[in-house]
């Protein structure tokens, strides 16, 4: 019996804050009890100011025209090959090589829950950045969308996150949990020793891009980091404003949930870069502990029990400022991060999208109907053959 072929794929995760586009190379090789993925390199590709300003810019808008969104998309799937293709040649990998591309795609609308349209109840989802353009320019087989059969099956459509932490984190005799701290906040938790049917996952509400985004904010552009928590920790939180904050309606609502980062992007942004008499240093405090005693309250709400390890994901894992004050709202829980696993904390997107894309090439189900409430688990994610299609199919069969 031939050994399990080890795939080479190419995750792609394009921000919705609209900071630009991770991408990470990745090797998975199946056995019979695992599926080891080791990351082989990282790159962060940041938009071009005048394309953020569009992306986010249609984004934001309750009137986008359908031509925009396809120019966008089609733009966005360009810049996504050019990425794809320079990471390629800076760890030394020719796209011969390479068997599959894993893409996120921008997601421009997201409404897991229904609204009337022309006399019809629907759920919807957009993802753009075309994975024809990424096929073509590159050879290389595409799988996307990865959101929308989960939601025909009445699910969230995410977290996507959930099945890939499931694979990379599960254990024995530690009950876990997984917390990505990027654009938003989003967790996976596992039982100790848990069946796929026994994991939890949603969003749990803000993550560090606001952080970010209010920084860059008060600082007119100068910014566009608290690095090293500085910021934070030279202030205080403020209690009124945080006792506000923690009222969002979205942190009260019950699992399976999805959110977007426009729900705590960029208007919570402007309403707080205009509070008055709030120092800058309080500000960015205040939003720090936002993020972390949302992340806490989620735990203690809706999880059948605090977890052993807390494994965080995201830029988040790189600011002391928010690890501190997650610490100090769980204590007593062993806090890591990817970091300690081998994967590239920033990373942990991108690789996500590139197992899915693995089970997608495979038409094995990568969802989990316990996180995204789904009537059952699908095959996440569509295909668009490259020039390499027959290939990958011959060494899968």
């Amino acid at each position: 019996m031939t050994d399990p072929p080890v795939l080479k794929v190419l995750g792609l995760m394009a921000n919705e804050s609209g900071d630009g586009v991770d991408t990470a190379l990745v090797e998975i090789e199946e056995t019979d009890t695992a599926q080891p993925v080791r990351l082989v390199s990282y790159k962060h590709y940041p938009y071009q100011a005048r394309f953020r300003e569009a992306l986010v810019g249609a984004a934001r808008s309750d009137h986008c025209q359908p031509e925009l969104i396809s120019s966008l998309s089609f733009a966005l799937g360009e810049l996504l090959a050019a990425a794809s293709l320079d990471l390629l040649k800076h760890c030394g990998v020719d796209s011969s090589d390479v068997d599959l591309i894993g893409s996120s795609g921008y997601t421009l609308r997201h409404q897991p829950d229904q609204m009337e349209v022309g006399g019809m109840w629907a759920v919807s989802t957009l993802q753009i950045g075309e994975p024809s353009v990424i096929s073509e320019r590159t050879g290389i087989t595409v799988a996307s969308d990865f959101r929308a059969a989960d939601m025909a099956a009445g699910g969230q459509g995410g977290p996507i996150t959930a099945f890939p932490d499931y694979i990379m984190f599960k254990s024995a005799n530690r009950c876990r949990a997984v917390q990505h701290i990027g654009d938003i906040g989003t967790l996976t938790y596992i039982p100790a020793g848990g069946r796929l049917d026994e994991v939890k996952a949603f969003d749990t509400g803000p993550g560090s891009t606001l952080i970010d985004m209010l920084v860059w904010r008060l600082t007119d552009g100068n910014l566009d980091h608290d690095a090293g928590g500085a910021i934070a920790n030279a202030g205080k939180p403020d209690r009124s404003l945080l006792s506000r904050l923690m009222d969002a309606p979205f942190l009260g609502k019950h699992p399976p949930k999805t959110t977007r980062f426009a729900n705590f992007g960029w208007k919570l942004v402007d309403n707080l870069a205009e509070s008055q008499g709030v120092p800058m240093e309080d500000l960015v405090a205040t939003i720090t502990a936002f993020v972390a005693q949302s992340i806490a309250r989620s735990y203690r709400r809706w999880l059948p029990k605090i977890p052993d390890d807390l494994v965080v994901g995201g830029k988040g894992a790189r600011n002391p400022a928010l690890m501190r004050r997650l610490e100090e709202s769980l204590p007593g829980v062993n806090i890591v991060s990817f970091d300690d696993f081998g994967v590239d904390c920033e990373a942990d997107g991108a690789v996500s999208v590139a197992m899915l894309a693995n089970e997608a090439v495979r038409a094995r189900h990568g969802s989990i109907p316990t996180a995204t409430g789904a009537r059952h688990s699908v095959v996440m994610g569509k295909i668009t053959p490259g020039r390499n299609f027959n290939a990958i199919l011959s060494r899968l069969t």
